[in-house]
């Protein structure tokens, strides 16, 4: 008798198991999908393009790509690398780079054809980038320059190089001395007075595209926009005041018109409620709904927006649709670019000792206040901070999405 009541014991706890993983699985499948996320996926399953495939297809009709970023994303300087001996293959022989100034080309040509590569010299005209812009000391953005260094190796020693062009500006930030300095329109314009993003696009188009060559330009996807207009708006209002003044996208379009082509790499959109609060998922979660249809070996790809359902979606919670009834994908960028979900997005690898007793006196010179007040260890802290992207960055949107992927 014992024994009978012990089965029946086992059987019913065994039942209440099945059960309650019968009613999990099934609350996972019941999962609602806009309808529209369901023909993005369709979309990506029948005209399905890796990202590095879809980069070198967009060069037939348009002689130069855009490739924009939310930076400090690892996976995103990691395609460009990837992408670097894909471009010469097929005959595009520049990358262009927001990450890295002009004014040391000299340095960057230098660099990426000798005979051994200097990685000090990388991580100089890597450091004159952060001193500037205020991004660099990352292995993943500063090893580009390795990358094409490794192909021009590999190559005959008279044959074209693939050359990496510097295009941003010199900010004199030493300019910067007080704390009052740094909401002084004044000295603000004397910081920025050489810095234009028209400047840019004259580079690219001198350097490049007057050569008769094509070019990939990589930089932060608020510079790679060409059709679209950035805007402003009162953000407690919500009503749009104007668009910003030209982009380095919006002056090489100027150039050269449909023969530039922008990729925005899938990343966080800025909230309706404006650039301080909570980023906010792209096109309202759509494709990221979209990627969690797919099976996971599908879920890095890149489609054209003007031709395919992804260029039709919209945005009721970003700052972008501001200046737009309606805003579309499609005005956004020309393509787009997945490559995971947020859930596995990583933060780039800070470069060791970046800031160190070589170079400390340096770069106190070229920072403003209170930058250029900081010791060794809380300058490369305060660096290393910034690449901790789920921390901060991204922590809204992987918050959004956690749930789609169990």
């Amino acid at each position: 008798m014992k024994n009978l009541q012990k089965k029946i014991y086992l059987f019913g706890i065994a039942a209440i198991c099945v059960f309650l993983f019968i009613s999990c699985f099934s609350d996972n499948t019941k999962q609602e999908f806009p309808k529209e996320a369901k023909d993005c996926a369709d979309y990506v399953l029948q005209n399905y393009m890796t990202p590095e495939s879809y980069v070198i297809e967009k060069f037939k009709d348009h002689d130069a790509v855009i490739l924009g970023e939310y930076h400090r994303i690892k996976h995103d300087p990691l395609l460009v690398q990837k992408l670097i001996p894909l471009l010469y293959e097929n005959g595009i022989y520049t990358v262009a780079i927001e990450f890295a100034l002009y004014e040391d080309q000299p340095l960057i040509d230098a660099l990426v054809t000798a005979s051994e590569y200097d990685e000090k010299l990388a991580q100089k005209i890597n450091l004159n980038a952060f001193l500037s812009i205020g991004l660099g000391g990352y292995h993943e953005y500063c090893d580009i320059f390795k990358a094409a260094w490794k192909l021009n190796a590999s190559l005959p020693p008279d044959s074209k190089k693939m050359r990496i062009l510097g295009i941003n500006d010199v900010l004199d930030w030493s300019l910067q001395k007080t704390e009052a300095d740094r909401n002084n329109p004044e000295i603000r314009k004397k910081i920025f007075r050489n810095f234009s993003e028209k400047n840019w696009a004259d580079r690219v188009k001198t350097e490049v595209l007057d050569r008769g060559e094509k070019v990939l330009c990589y930089c932060g996807m608020h510079h790679a926009f060409s059709k679209y207009r950035q805007p402003i708006a009162d953000v407690k209002t919500g009503k749009f005041i104007r668009f910003v003044d030209l982009r380095f996208g919006n002056a090489l379009y100027e150039k050269i018109k449909d023969k530039v082509f922008t990729i925005s790499l899938h990343c966080p959109w800025v909230s309706v409620q404006g650039y301080d609060a909570s980023y906010v998922l792209p096109v309202d979660g759509v494709i990221d709904y979209a990627m969690a249809l797919l099976p996971k070996e599908n879920r890095h790809f890149g489609v054209d927006t003007a031709s395919s359902p992804f260029g039709l979606l919209t945005s009721q919670t970003s700052y972008y649709k501001y200046g737009y009834e309606p805003f579309m994908l499609k005005d956004f960028c020309d393509g787009y670019i997945c490559q995971g979900p947020f859930t596995e997005y990583e933060g780039v690898t800070p470069i060791k000792d970046f800031i160190n007793e070589d170079n400390i006196e340096y770069a106190k010179e070229h920072l403003g206040y209170p930058f250029n007040q900081h010791s060794i260890n809380q300058m490369n802290e305060g660096n290393a901070s910034d690449a901790q992207i789920k921390r901060h960055h991204l922590k809204s949107v992987i918050e959004a999405v956690k749930d789609l992927y169990k």
